[in-house]
């Protein structure tokens, strides 16, 4: 069966206004995560509930503008408004904005139903290492007594047709606490490694019951079946087995006294399989896979003719500065040649 696929560019908020009302069945977008500096939010909910417009300051990922914050209840009632009762918006956040994003939807009057997660482990730690933030306060000089080699990120760039990445070693220095507040505070930093990114789940209203609501819009209900995990490696589930030896279940157990009566835990090691094993492992709010790799990002857009910028370029740092070196910076920073600049 043939599909047909329609992509318009612009500012969402004067692209939304062109759809019509209750004629869309879900949304599934990756907004600004605001990662900048977070302003009074007293400031922004005065904004928000007398229906005004939020405009902050500054920049938020990579200096951004467009990052500056997370999209107000404006966009949201543009979404709201084109869904079709019952349909669903899954809305990409950052973990340190994730609360306001949900504000800003709630305030559209979406029904925050849950919480997604996307575990991909893969995110670069940008913490401070504060015993030698101390001794560079006081002008001491650290003691080098290693060195840590390893590859930084492929630029992406196939070399030559010989259809591999470029990688380079980089050495960073591992350097021994200069003064007694230093060793003091060893070991100590300001972050944690980013491993998951959560989405808001939410949904418009039903019209009526569930059942009334399906029938009417074609909207409100999730394909199950559809979105089980296989019982395999690599399925997306992070939780134990990958099999239905010992997965739980549930089955009820009737008693003679109602109150007896009850929904039990059982597992397939009680007499075989229990449930549909072969349909998969219901579906979760939290799903692992891998990030896309710098190849992946990038496959096509050499042959296109792209123009490619160094890694310096792409994350907004400049040649030799401290900040370049700066692990802060993000991965990818020392690449050779970047052809896709989205930092998404």
């Amino acid at each position: 069966m043939s599909r047909q696929y329609e992509v318009w560019t612009g500012d969402s908020v004067e692209l939304l206004k062109r759809i019509p009302d209750n004629s869309i069945h879900a949304i599934v977008t990756d907004p600004p995560y605001g990662l900048g500096k977070v302003p009074d939010i007293r400031v922004v909910l005065e904004h928000w509930l007398d229906g005004r417009e939020y405009r902050p300051t500054g920049g938020g990922f990579m200096g951004a503008e467009w990052d500056a914050f997370v999209p107000g209840p404006a966009v949201w009632h543009e979404c709201y408004r084109i869904l079709r009762p019952g349909g669903f918006c899954v809305a990409f956040s950052g973990t340190r904005t994730v609360d306001l994003l949900g504000l800003a939807m709630r305030l559209a009057r979406f029904e925050v139903r849950d919480l997604f997660s996307w575990n991909q482990f893969q995110g670069f730690p940008k913490s401070l290492d504060i015993s030698k933030a101390i001794d560079d306060a006081q002008g001491a000089v650290r003691e080098v007594v290693g060195i840590d080699r390893r590859y930084n990120e492929p630029s992406g760039i196939v070399l030559a047709g010989r259809g591999r990445e470029s990688r380079t070693l980089v050495d960073r220095k591992i350097t021994a606490p200069a003064t007694k507040d230093a060793q003091t505070w060893a070991g100590y930093g300001t972050g944690l490694k980013p491993a998951f990114e959560p989405a808001i789940f939410a949904r418009k209203p039903l019209d009526g019951t569930y059942a009334q609501n399906v029938l009417k819009w074609g909207a409100g209900a999730l394909n199950i079946d559809r979105c089980r995990y296989p019982f395999s490696k690599g399925s997306g589930w992070m939780g134990p087995s990958g099999s239905t030896a010992g997965e739980w279940d549930r089955e009820w157990s009737e008693s003679e006294s109602p109150m007896a009566s009850r929904w039990s835990a059982k597992t397939s090691r009680e007499g075989g399989p229990v449930g549909r094993p072969e349909l998969g492992r219901y579906p979760s709010n939290t799903y692992a896979t891998p990030k896309a790799s710098r190849a992946e990002r990038e496959a096509g857009l050499l042959e296109a003719g792209l123009p490619a910028s160094t890694g310096a370029s792409a994350t907004r740092r400049k040649e030799g500065t401290k900040g370049l070196n700066s692990p802060r910076a993000g991965a990818g920073r020392t690449a050779e040649a970047v052809l896709n600049l989205h930092p998404t």
